[in-house]
């Protein structure tokens, strides 16, 4: 078991990375918001964000099937959503902090797809001393790019 663990070591330094990398923003909102403001837990698109929040509560009180709380007129719940369903039952399991647990759910769900890709290159021949570097790059190298671009402005072709 230990030694299996050891083998993952790139993959548990990349999602670390990412990990904090991607929640800066966030704590740095929680604990800064502008005078006057507080910071609701994300960033774009808050009625979109609301509306499935609505479904996330949905699944906090049990429900498999959801409603589509924006229409008024009495309907039968129809809509399955197994990211909201997840969401919901991690927020009811933590206490009901939905965004939280929508954080949590993103942490999971990108060490998982670096497992995958981790065993996609492996698979594919990759040395093993280059998969930190690959894995950096895969998962971090267009964030990169998309700052030198914020930097530096598009490319002057």
């Amino acid at each position: 078991m230990v030694r299996k663990i050891r083998g993952e070591g790139p993959v548990l330094w990349v999602w670390l990375f990412l990990l904090v990398a991607t929640n800066i923003p966030y704590a740095r909102a929680w604990a800064l918001p502008p005078r006057g403001t507080a910071f609701l837990g994300f960033f774009y698109a808050l009625p979109d964000v609301y509306n499935y929040l609505s479904y996330v509560q949905q699944a906090e009180d049990g429900q498999f099937l959801f409603v589509n709380k924006l229409y008024s007129a009495p309907h039968q719940p129809c809509l399955v959503n197994l990211e909201w369903w997840m969401v919901g039952l991690l927020s009811g399991l933590i206490g009901h902090h939905p965004t939280l647990a929508y954080r949590l759910f993103g942490a999971a769900a990108t060490l998982a797809l670096l497992l995958a890709v981790d065993r996609w290159l492996r698979l594919g021949g990759l040395p093993r001393g280059h998969r930190f570097a690959a894995l950096l790059l895969i998962f971090a190298g267009g964030g990169i790019g998309g700052l030198l671009y914020e930097r530096l402005g598009p490319p002057a072709w």
